[in-house]
């Protein structure tokens, strides 16, 4: 899917682009109206929600957008994307999908993170009948935060305020009170309310409404923000070590989930959370998942923050210095650049399908890794990096993806024109296409494996290039191109991208005529 047809301009039209594509599938549509907020030109403001699968189920996926208002732009294309892969026609009958469009549909509309409150929404999901946590290190940093003026003046007091605050109780501590959530400054950073908003009431309902037969739940909450450009950052809030913990772990990689440190600090000691409030509205039913976010700018997001408030309390609207630091502003939220809106769908998808995939029966065998820009996962082992990563001592990856019939990673589709190349190896050596060429060149054992659009997959081995012989290698079924089979069909053999004139004409090496069959491929120049 293009980005374009994911992504939207205003909270109006991704409202508009996640409906349409959730009817488009057959989803059971849901509309919470809020009472008294309005949109920019005063139109009305919703969570929508989308049911895909039995609503009787007693597995489940919730997957929520907008926690954060203009967040909510990469959440929502993540969902769309999601819709429209194909996915949603493929679920087992005994799991359910529940999409939570924008929750909070003011902060969406208006571009701001916070609730029409000025409440941080992930941080509401406190018990407000019992005394608030306390952060008396934002007390004392909150008078320089927002300034009266945002000039380079007040930013470079406030950056003093913060590094003296940093010498004197380190860096976590600067992190935790900047970001755990407070609860004495309405109009400050993080705060969480004095009281439940309407959005935390809203989900409360939808999970009753929607969640009520699930026994097990999948839960994604999507966020910007934290972790390198463009990369999924997970921070999952289940008992570290305990069995739901190691689930995540499980779908995502021990790597992504265990021992995550947002901007390489101590994790802050958040309150509030979304996460812990599905938690509460479960009950004693498992919920295993996460916050994930997507990196922006890094620990410079600590500044868009700020300049978030101080554009709402402070700044005057209608200027040109208004509009360009609110441009400035959203693009820390959700860069406007084409290669990170497609990593974010890339990995929205992909991250999406690993947490509803081992909620159904029999899934668990293929948990696969999302795919991280730069590099590829190995399918049947997710720990294991190709290219830029080393392999687990003592086990050849090579041996093991045989034995499963399980094709490489960067196997092609198949040799049709559809830009398929194939891969290749010289003894141990795995390289790229750029060196394809030369390798096919030498003397040396050659391997290439090829998939098939159909699924099948074939094999050659050869000393020459002018003496290939393809052979069928799948789980079920192996056998010579040539001979016939009642699984092969004449579209299942590989097409060559060059056949070897040699190996057209039946010439091969020392005058011995080999089985007949397809040339191996040899790739064009580059």
């Amino acid at each position: 899917m293009e980005f374009t047809d994911a992504y939207a301009r205003s909270y109006a039209g991704a409202r508009r682009k996640f409906i349409d594509a959730a009817a488009a599938v057959g989803a059971t549509l849901a509309r919470h109206t809020h009472p008294d907020a309005r949109g920019p030109n005063g139109e009305d403001l919703s969570v929508d929600v989308a049911v895909l699968g039995d609503p009787r189920a007693r597995r489940a996926a919730l997957i929520l957008s907008g926690t954060h208002g203009q967040e909510g732009y990469a959440g929502s294309a993540a969902q769309i994307a999601w819709l429209g892969s194909g996915d949603p026609a493929r679920l087992p009958a005994d799991v359910a999908v529940v999409l939570v469009h924008a929750l909070n549909p003011y902060g969406f509309a208006h571009g701001t993170r916070t609730t029409e409150n000025n409440v941080d929404l992930n941080r509401n999901f406190v018990d407000h009948a019992a005394p608030y946590p306390d952060n008396p290190g934002y007390a004392r940093l909150h008078p320089v935060l927002i300034p009266e003026d945002w000039t380079l003046a007040a930013l470079e007091e406030a950056d003093s305020e913060q590094e003296r605050f940093r010498a004197e109780h380190g860096a976590d501590a600067l992190f935790d009170a900047l970001a755990r959530g407070q609860y004495t400054h309405p109009d400050g950073l993080v705060y969480g309310g004095r009281g439940r908003e309407w959005s935390n009431r809203t989900l409360e309902a939808i999970v009753r409404d929607h969640l009520e037969a699930a026994e097990k739940v999948a839960f994604i909450d999507w966020h910007t923000g934290i972790g390198d450009f463009a990369e999924p950052f997970f921070l999952c809030f289940n008992e570290e070590g305990g069995e739901l913990f190691e689930r995540a772990a499980s779908w995502w990689g021990d790597d992504r989930v265990k021992g995550q440190r947002p901007h390489g600090l101590a994790r802050p000691n958040y309150q509030g959370l979304v996460f812990h409030g599905v938690q509460a509205f479960l009950g004693d039913r498992p919920m295993t998942g996460a916050v994930i976010e997507f990196g922006t700018r890094g620990a410079a997001m600590r500044r868009a923050l700020r300049l978030d408030q101080w554009l709402r309390f402070k700044a005057e609207p209608g200027t040109d210095r208004y509009a360009m630091l609110r441009d400035d502003m959203l693009d820390a939220f959700v860069p406007v650049q084409q290669a990170w809106r497609d990593a974010t769908l890339r990995h929205g998808l992909a991250i999406t399908r690993q947490a509803v995939q081992p909620v159904q029966p029999g899934a668990g065998a293929d948990r696969r890794r999302a795919e991280p820009v730069g590099r590829r996962q190995h399918p049947a082992h997710p720990r294991r990096r190709h290219s830029d990563g080393g392999r687990p001592a003592g086990r050849d990856p090579h041996t093991a993806r045989r034995a499963r019939g399980v094709p490489h990673p960067r196997t092609p589709a198949g040799l049709d024109g559809a830009g398929g190349r194939a891969r290749l190896k010289r003894s141990k050596l795995r390289t790229g296409p750029d060196r394809a060429r030369d390798l096919l060149g030498r003397s040396s054992t050659i391997t290439a494996i090829v998939r098939q659009r159909d699924g099948s997959i074939w094999r050659s081995s050869t000393r020459s290039r002018r003496s290939a012989r393809w052979t069928r290698r799948s789980p079920h079924h192996t056998a010579p191109c040539g001979l016939a089979s009642s699984t092969r069909s004449p579209s299942t053999t590989p097409r060559p991208v060059v056949s070897s004139e040699r190996a057209q004409s039946g010439g091969s090496r020392g005058g011995r005529r080999r089985p007949a069959g397809p040339a191996f491929p040899r790739l064009r120049s580059p």
